[in-house]
């Protein structure tokens, strides 16, 4: 293997740094038969002879590719063999390429043992024919620009047939196989540059640019569909045969039969096309011209905050131009677009394809949309999400099932579907619903010109049809279609509620409906007047269908049973259930877990596990189709965020989490970050932010807890009745599950709050969840609380009021476990004649414990009388407060006497008066703790509702930084650490390079371990510290790369031990990021080097060859890596126009430097030579 690998490429240290890339594109490109950690295609790309050309696969004499996708499994390939019939068996011999899964390979067949491969595969592949097998999976992914000809398959197995269209084969594939023979060629030549030669440096830059417009163009044309059709149903066998999967812009369309006669070539089928769909042509809405308010007219302003909010990448429709463009030209495009706009709303009419709306229009129906629409619609506007709808439905799941006091009645549960539902809309329909809503005539004018005239096509392989008009849907592509679907559905759920179909919810009123878009939730009772509201429902159906041209799918629709109901209801549900199953409704009350927008709800309290493991299984699946080889860990990394867990947070953002959820995520996750080797970086310092030295994976612990609070920012301030219903079921909770008030999130000690933080109470339902996320972040209050009325203040916890109360943790903990948590709890109304009171003028103070025992009342959260007063000696509490909560609670103590229980007619007589019996009279608490400011909640002094999810981890992540075990002569504090990961993090370095650094000082780098001692002979073994700061033959490598170093303009003497290195020499401050870059391409030169001796040595059998200065030009290659590194720094900097930030660079790294100089906009490199030192080195404290 590592003979061959050397006649195709050099092997050098740069092989990750130039090669990487390619190998990564090549397979994107698809056309590698055995994607593994030692094995890939090679291309004949060069023009120049190669050696052993014979053993390279040409791309550009491929039209088509014969594929089998063969999965081993249980009992390995033999066993399939045998399965397979001797006609299907002939696949084997005619294939291009062989995808295997599962093969068990004990030994790898290297890449000419053609004896081995037809040994293993039992029989004579076609000639010629190479390839690898090793122990590692592979797995083949259909590229877009592919189209299936043929295919067979069996169980264990497929057979496709593969070709590329004519236009395709003869301009995109050409345009990628010259993008390739120039990325090839450039880094080629990269790899064999002499730094040293001035004709070579001459021609760097050149080289450099070439290498990157190559990579770029090369990575856009060939990259994976990860954003359309890329699915884990298209990685199974059986992918090949679905049509989901299918273009219909590439799959020939059958003979259509259309008015009794037969259309077969395409010209004819596009005309049937037309002509089946020609007849639903719609008339101009009429409009009864009333006489609203007339709103101000559009202007250039709205149609600039229009174009911000759109995705440049994106077009008005499939023949226009992007909005971008627009934007670039808006001091000509606003005033035409708004001109066109008013233009519309004075009544004026303009023709306009489905999918070309470019107006200023959406705006104005968002400003009026949480006016106009209930929160039960949850679709498409500011501060809505599907989590509102998923997650108040999961909550009333997990209260239906536990018997709280806010728990609704036993419940049905309706999901509707509707067919096409977006196409279907009646037009005269929809401006009724809009006339209904009073909009001012210029909108609803606007809007019917739109509509009266819009036309859409339909796109075939044969090609698109002539323009067809439609009489029903809303617009596609329009931004204000999903708006205007929710207004025209309204209507349904405000018929139903006041039919009085729907179900009463304590704290939360009379809830008939939830919906996202067309995805609504029906509420029925499961009792006898459930039975006259599905009749009402289906009434109310019938009537929306026939005025609106809406349709139910009742195959797609379900429902399902929530709660237990009494053995009097009993009878009624069975028969409710009966009735709805009859209208073909799919019954869902056994189902432990039923999706809905995406979320998987859970039927009991307990975490939705099938769904979430099936989620895991997709990352899984998905993940092979990233190439590994040549892929650094942090590009790994940065895929997985991007494309592999995206739709697993939406999974997990509502509802109950296993304690063990971090355990499974890593163990999918981490096949494909460290593939092929087992994982060797711990998941805390995966997690860990890349400037403490990790490697910015999202922690799933973390990103769990964010989405929760996004999910309480979001809906716990809100004043509506969703906010109120929210925050008393979180009060009813901490009561139920910790015997606590609200206070305890604040108070933050006791066992009670201890089990909030455990990760077992995520596991126990949505609000255990919530809890768990409040309890898990530094939550505190913001500096507003001090303004609060008296009856919020009573409502904190008092250990938080009396900010310069110091007690023991021992005695918070038995204050609060015992009772005495708020400040409600804390101060009583004291007698007149009571010694030591809170404050003379207050009539407030801590009651004595025989008050306590005549008079105390069970607290709202808890049976039975609390504990031991606390005592707090003889402080001045008084003082400690701040001025307006003294003034609150001293006015609220002498006018409020009532709310300390004191009833007429003492609540009316002089405090003196009071007799014996009633005082110290305790604060009478609202049991839902309905003043809590629950508004005033902060994270880490950050409000709760302006803390998104990234900026809720950034203050979970760790502040700590890696601190790898390396042995120094000294003690280092952890600002050493900080300092050097700050440094790594602020040196302009590719990925590899970094990521290569990232190992190397983390002490994660392989090491030679087959015999005791080193491989060059040193008396000691091979390590992390040994071979890269002691060996002779890595100090060789640090002493050659030295003239680099002084060409940057840095002539300080250097001790190379495992300190200095480390730290990149600290005692010297001058020309830090210098020193800092030339360490970093060092390390990386040195770890490559070590890997490749490592590789050929297993290879050939022999112990791997330390001795790199012989094998490499070690100081080439980092004088090109730290060349490549500042081009591209320099490259992007030119893009921004910013003079100070090339000044600073100019400062940076070139002034005083031989290695780089500035001639108008290009960085030009000179020649480095060898040569001794201008300073005397040291190594290891003796002499060079």
């Amino acid at each position: 293997m590592a003979t061959w690998l050397s006649h195709v490429v050099p092997s050098s240290t740069l092989l990750s740094l130039i090669f990487s890339p390619l190998l990564r594109l090549l397979g994107k490109h698809r056309l590698a038969s055995l994607c593994s950690s030692s094995s890939f295609l090679t291309l004949s790309l060069d023009p120049t002879p190669v050696p052993h050309a014979d053993t390279l696969l040409t791309t550009s004499s491929l039209r088509n590719l014969s594929v089998v996708t063969l999965n081993c499994g249980a009992g390995g390939l033999s066993k399939r063999l045998r399965e397979f019939a001797p006609s299907a068996r002939s696949i084997l011999h005619s294939a291009d390429i062989i995808c295997l899964q599962e093969a068990h390979v004990t030994l790898t067949i290297t890449f000419d043992d053609t004896n081995g491969i037809e040994s293993f595969l039992g029989t004579i592949p076609r000639s010629p024919f190479r390839g690898l097998l090793t122990a590692d999976t592979g797995i083949l992914i259909r590229s877009s620009t592919f189209v299936v000809e043929r295919f067979a398959h069996g169980k264990h197995w497929a057979h496709v047939l593969l070709s590329l269209p004519p236009l395709l084969d003869h301009e995109t594939s050409a345009f990628s196989l010259r993008l390739i023979d120039e990325l090839a060629t450039s880094a080629i030549k990269l790899e064999s540059l002499n730094c040293r030669s001035p004709q070579d440096m001459a021609h760097l830059p050149e080289l450099v640019a070439r290498y990157r417009a190559s990579l770029a163009a090369l990575d856009l044309a060939l990259s994976l569909p990860f954003y359309s059709r890329l699915s884990a149903s298209e990685l199974r066998l059986s992918s090949w045969l679905a049509s989901s999967s299918v273009s219909p812009r590439s799959t020939p369309m059958p003979t259509l039969i259309h008015e009794g006669r037969s259309h077969s070539d395409p010209a004819s089928k596009l005309e049937a096309i037309h002509s089946f769909f020609s007849p639903f042509t719609d008339r101009t809405p009429s409009l009864s011209l009333s006489n609203p308010t007339a709103p101000p007219p559009f202007t250039a302003e709205d149609v600039a905050q229009a174009l911000k909010l759109a995705n440049r990448r994106a077009s008005a429709g499939p023949d226009g131009l992007m909005y971008r463009v627009w934007f670039e030209l808006l001091p000509t495009s606003g005033p035409l677009l708004a001109a066109l706009a008013n233009s519309l709303g004075e009544g004026q009419t303009f023709p306009v394809a489905a999918r070309s709306i470019l107006l200023p229009k959406k705006a104005r129906l968002l400003a009026v949309g949480d006016d106009i629409l209930p929160w039960t619609q949850a679709a498409f506007l500011p501060g809505r999400r599907t989590t509102l709808v998923s997650g108040i439905l999961q909550c009333l799941m997990d209260l239906g099932n536990c018997g709280s006091s806010l728990s609704p009645p036993p419940f049905f549960v309706i999901s509707l579907d509707q067919k096409k539902a977006y196409d279907r809309v009646r037009h005269e329909w929809l401006f009724a619903c809009l006339r209904n809503l009073g909009l001012p005539l210029p909108l609803l004018l606007l809007l019917a010109a739109l509509y009266s005239e819009a036309t859409t096509r339909f796109h075939t392989a044969d090609g698109a049809t002539d323009p067809v008009s439609f009489a029903a849907g809303v617009l596609q592509g329009d931004s204000s279609s999903c708006i205007l679907y929710n207004i025209s559905f309204q209507p349904l759920h405000d018929l139903l509620r006041a039919l009085g179909v729907g179900i009463h919810v304590p704290g939360l009123g009379f809830l008939t409906s939830l919906s996202f878009a067309d995805d609504s939730l029906i509420f029925l009772e499961a009792s006898a007047r459930g039975l006259l509201q599905w009749q009402t429902l289906l009434n109310a159906l019938h009537l929306y269908e026939r005025t609106s041209n809406a349709r139910i799918n009742a195959s797609k629709s379900a429902f399902w049973l929530v709660g237990h109901p009494s053995p009097t209801d009993s009878p009624h549900a069975a028969a409710l259930a009966s009735l709805i199953s009859a209208h073909g409704l799919s019954c869902l009350s056994n189902d432990p877990v039923i999706t809905h927008l995406g979320h998987p709800i859970s039927r009991t309290p307990s975490p939705p596990l099938p769904a979430i493991l099936e989620r895991l299984a997709a990352i899984r699946c998905r993940a092979l189709c990233f190439p590994t080889l040549g892929v650094c860990i942090l590009s790994r990394v940065q895929k997985a965020k991007q494309f592999l867990t995206s739709r697993l947070w939406h999974c997990i953002s509502l509802g109950a989490l296993p304690t063990n959820f971090s355990v499974l995520y890593y163990s999918t996750i981490n096949p494909y970050l460290f593939a092929p080797t087992n994982p060797y970086i711990s998941p805390a310092d995966l997690a860990r932010p890349r400037h403490l030295g990790g490697f910015g994976l999202i922690h799933p612990d973390h990103m769990a807890t964010a989405l929760s609070l996004s999910f309480l920012r979001q809906y716990l301030p809100d004043t509506g009745s969703a906010g109120g219903w929210l925050r008393s079921a979180l009060t009813d909770e901490l009561r139920r599950g910790s015997e606590a008030p609200p206070a305890l999130l604040l108070a933050r000690s006791s066992p009670a709050f201890t089990s909030l933080q455990h990760g077992d109470k995520r596991a126990e339902g949505g609000f255990g969840r919530l809890l768990h996320a409040l309890a898990i972040v530094d939550l505190g209050l913001s500096d507003d609380w001090v303004l609060l009325p008296a009856p919020a203040l009573l409502t904190l916890p008092w250990t938080l009021v009396f900010r310069g109360l110091h007690l023991s943790d021992q005695n918070l903990v038995r204050y609060t476990r015992t009772g005495w948590i708020t400040l409600g709890d804390l101060l009583w109304l004291a007698p007149t004649d009571a010694h030591g009171p809170l404050h003379p003028g207050a009539r407030l103070g801590i009651p004595r414990p025989a008050a306590v025992r005549a008079n105390c009342r069970s607290r709202p959260y808890r049976d039975g009388p609390p504990g031991s007063v606390p005592t707090l000696g003889v402080v001045d509490l008084w003082g400690m407060l701040p001025s307006p909560v003294a003034a609150t609670l001293s006015a609220f103590a002498a006018s409020s006497a009532s709310a300390f229980g004191l009833q007429p007619p003492f609540a009316a007589v002089a405090p003196p008066a009071w007799p014996s019996a009633q005082s110290w009279l305790p604060f009478r608490q609202d049991p839902g703790y309905d003043a809590f400011p629950w508004h005033l909640l902060t994270i880490n002094g950050c409000p709760l509702h302006a803390a998104p999810p990234a900026r809720v981890r950034q203050l979970l992540a760790t502040t700590q930084p890696r601190s790898p075990g390396w042995t120094f002569p000294i003690t280092v504090p952890p600002a050493f650490w900080v300092k050097v990961w700050r440094e790594l993090e602020d040196s302009p370095l590719p990925a590899d390079i970094r990521s290569t650094c990232l190992i190397v000082l983390g002490r994660n780098l392989w090491t030679f371990r087959a015999t005791p001692l080193c491989p060059v002979g040193c008396p000691a073994p091979d390590s992390p510290t040994h071979g890269i700061c002691a060996c002779p033959e890595a100090l060789r490598v640090w002493r050659a790369c030295l003239p680099l170093l002084y060409a940057l303009g840095v002539d300080e003497p250097l001790e190379f031990t495992a300190f200095h290195i480390v730290g990149a020499w600290p005692a010297l401050p001058l020309l830090r990021p210098r020193i800092v870059l030339w360490r970093n391409v060092v390390l990386a030169t040195l770890h490559h080097a070590r890997i490749t001796a490592g590789r050929d040595g297993r290879t050939a059998g022999r112990t791997p060859d330390f001795h790199h200065c012989d094998r490499h030009d070690v100081l080439s290659l980092a004088t090109a890596s730290v060349v490549l590194s500042l081009s591209t720094a320099w490259t992007r900097l030119l893009r921004r126009s910013a003079p100070l930030l090339r000044e600073r660079f100019l400062k940076t790294w070139v002034t005083g430097s031989r290695l780089l100089t500035i001639i108008g906009d290009d960085l030009v490199p000179s020649p480095v030579f060898d040569g001794p030192p201008s300073l005397p080195m040291v190594s290891n404290g003796f002499p060079a």
